[in-house]
């Protein structure tokens, strides 16, 4: 308790990288642009929709009350997470458990970045955990996790189906995933399969190697 509590009143968030990119899809989501063309998931810019509307009727600044966005994330599905270890082994586990991410992960300073990673690995984590318990919130949270970083959509169909093909709701929230993924692309891009990662802005630095500097991540099969 007293770490969480440490973490808050010490937190600085900031929107930078990656995330001025979903800071700007959510403003244009606000101003009424409902799938803006941005290269990253809207998922977490439709999530932290809330925020910028507190920000505005608070007259708050946008930037920083959303990059508080990761650590409220946290928190809500934290609880969740520390009830179902609880609950599945014992509340030391739970415990040691969230003392163990809190002090060897990353967790602590990406609740001060607005970026994707969090969510997906808080999402995916406390849907796992609540598949037998909450089947219906578990695939609900798979699908937002696995949606928020497209590229965990092939992973994750190959891990449920070869370590979880007994528990429907999560393979159920992979499923929803993908779905999210093919309907975004479609609204964004007017193609199931669209992406603004081909574009020429995209590129790579040119070296030697005859596949670089090409668009998208200038994989040899590409």
């Amino acid at each position: 308790l007293l770490l969480i509590v440490a973490l808050v009143f010490t937190l600085n968030p900031e929107v930078n990288s990656d995330g001025l990119e979903r800071l700007r899809a959510a403003n244009l989501i606000y101003s009424g642009d409902l799938f803006p063309q941005v290269k990253f998931s809207l998922v977490q810019s439709y999530l932290s929709i809330p925020l910028l509307y507190f920000s505005d009727i608070a007259s708050l600044d946008a930037a920083k009350t959303v990059a508080y966005f990761n650590l409220i994330v946290i928190l809500l599905l934290g609880v969740s997470f520390y009830k179902s270890i609880s609950i599945i082994y014992s509340s030391q586990i739970s415990v040691l458990t969230i003392l163990l991410l809190l002090s060897a992960s990353m967790i602590p300073h990406h609740v001060q970045l607005f970026f994707g990673e969090l969510l997906s690995v808080a999402a995916i984590s406390a849907g796992v955990l609540l598949a037998k318990r909450r089947p219906y919130m578990c695939s609900a949270l798979i699908a937002v996790g696995v949606a928020n970083s497209p590229a965990l959509i092939f992973p994750a169909i190959i891990v449920a189906v070869i370590f979880f093909k007994r528990h429907h709701p999560i393979i159920m929230g992979v499923f929803f995933a993908g779905c999210i993924f093919l309907f975004e692309n479609y609204m964004k891009f007017g193609s199931i399969l669209g992406t603004s990662y081909f574009s020429a802005a995209e590129a790579g630095n040119k070296t030697l190697l005859p596949y670089s500097g090409l668009p998208g991540f200038s994989y040899p099969a590409l």
